[in-house]
């Protein structure tokens, strides 16, 4: 079976990726800020690249991804 290679069709770009999360941040982090919070900050560096600092998403594509409730979302402020 021949793996399809999204990158050359047209509205079909991979989703793969990775960020950089610095080893501190969830040692120390993690247990102050809760998981939740944490999962957050994960999802919005995934909007920040190509040498972006600020990310603009809005609250439905993030309970979308994250795949919780705009309720549960919004405690995490």
């Amino acid at each position: 079976m021949k793996k399809e290679n999204y990158q050359n069709k047209p509205g079909r770009e991979r989703k793969e990726g990775y960020i950089i999360v610095l080893h501190y941040f969830l040692k120390k982090w993690v247990k102050i800020l809760g998981v939740g919070p944490v999962v957050l900050y994960q999802e919005l560096l995934t909007y920040c690249h190509k040498g972006k600092y600020v990310a603009w998403p809005t609250i439905d594509s993030l309970c979308e991804q994250m795949g919780i409730a705009k309720t549960t979302l919004l405690r995490y402020q």
